[in-house]
C-alpha cells in the first residue's frame, strides 16, 4: 500500500510538472495579509499617488477610496494584479480628505483590509526643500529660501500630518547671525500680516526651546563655541491658531532670510 501511494503521489507531481503547476503547488497556504497602501498627497497638485506590496498569498488586489467623513461609503477604484495606483481629481479647486483602503483576492475568496490610510487632495506640492524634516537634512540657509508646510487633521481616528522645516546657519566661533521670517497669503507672493504680528508659526531650538515668530522680527542664533559649526533651528506651525478643533487642512507659506552675521 505504501508503495503504490508513493507511487501515485509520483505521477501527481510529475503530471503537476508537465502540465507547468509548479507555482501551484509550491504556493503557500497563508492567507493574504492586511495592507494598508503608502499614500502620497503631495507629489502632483490635485492628485494622490498610492502603492502597495506584492502578496505572493493574493492573485489580485481591489483598491477602494472614502470620504473622510466617518462614515466610509467605500467605491472602487482599481482591480487587478498591479501594486501602484494614482488618483487623479479633475475640477477640484478645494482641499479634498479621502482614505483608503485595499482588499485581497485569492481564487474566489475576498479579504477586505480592515486598516485604512488617510490623504488629501490639494494645490499643495513638496517645496524644493523637502525632505528636511528633520535636523540631521537640514537645509543650509545662506541667503533666502520659500517653502511651505502643509498641515491636515484627519476624521479617521483623528490622524494628524504636520509638516516641519529644519534649517542650519553656518556661524563662525563666538558670533551671532539674525534671521527673518515672513509669512506669505497662500497663492500669492505678498504677505498681508503687518510686521510684529504673531505668524502662523513657531521655531525650535537645539535645546528643544520653543518661541512664537513675529512677522518680519529678527530673531537671534548663536554659535558661543571655539569652532565654526552650522546652528539649526526647526520652522513648525502653531497649531492652537491654525486648526484648532476639528478636521481641516491649511497650506501655509512663508519666506525665511538670513539678515546678517555680526560679533
Amino acid at each position: 500500500m505504501r508503495k503504490r501511494a508513493f507511487l501515485m503521489l509520483a505521477v501527481i507531481l510529475l503530471s503537476s510538472c508537465a502540465n507547468g503547476n509548479v507555482d501551484g503547488l509550491l504556493r503557500t497556504y497563508n492567507d493574504p495579509s492586511d495592507d494598508a497602501p503608502a499614500a502620497d498627497s503631495y507629489r502632483t497638485p490635485y492628485a494622490i499617488y498610492l502603492s502597495w506590496q506584492e502578496d505572493e498569498a493574493a492573485d489580485g488586489f481591489i483598491l477602494l477610496r472614502a470620504d473622510d467623513d466617518g462614515c466610509y461609503d467605500f467605491r472602487e477604484l482599481y482591480r487587478g494584479t498591479g501594486t501602484a495606483y494614482a488618483d487623479r481629481f479633475t475640477g477640484l479647486e478645494s482641499v479634498e480628505r479621502y482614505v483608503y483602503r485595499l482588499d485581497k483576492v485569492r481564487g474566489e475568496m475576498l479579504f477586505k483590509g480592515s486598516r485604512l490610510v488617510p490623504a488629501v487632495s490639494t494645490s499643495a506640492v513638496r517645496d524644493e526643500y523637502e525632505d528636511n524634516g528633520a535636523m540631521e537634512r537640514a537645509t543650509l540657509l545662506e541667503t533666502e529660501c520659500r517653502a511651505s508646510l502643509t498641515v491636515c487633521r484627519y476624521v479617521h481616528e483623528d490622524t494628524l500630518d504636520c509638516d516641519e522645516d529644519w534649517y542650519a546657519v553656518y556661524i563662525r566661533p563666538h558670533r551671532k547671525a539674525y534671521v527673518m521670517l515672513e509669512q506669505l497669503d497662500y497663492g500669492g507672493a505678498v504677505s498681508t500680516l503687518a510686521s510684529g504680528a504673531d505668524t502662523d508659526f513657531y521655531r525650535m531650538s537645539e535645546d528643544g526651546s520653543s518661541a512664537p515668530i513675529q512677522n518680519k522680527v529678527k530673531f537671534v542664533l548663536e554659535n558661543d563655541g571655539h569652532r565654526a559649526r552650522n546652528v539649526c533651528f526647526k520652522v513648525y506651525p502653531d497649531m492652537a491658531n491654525v486648526l484648532p478643533e476639528g478636521a481641516g487642512t491649511r497650506i501655509l507659506l512663508y519666506q525665511v532670510t538670513l539678515e546678517e552675521e555680526v560679533p
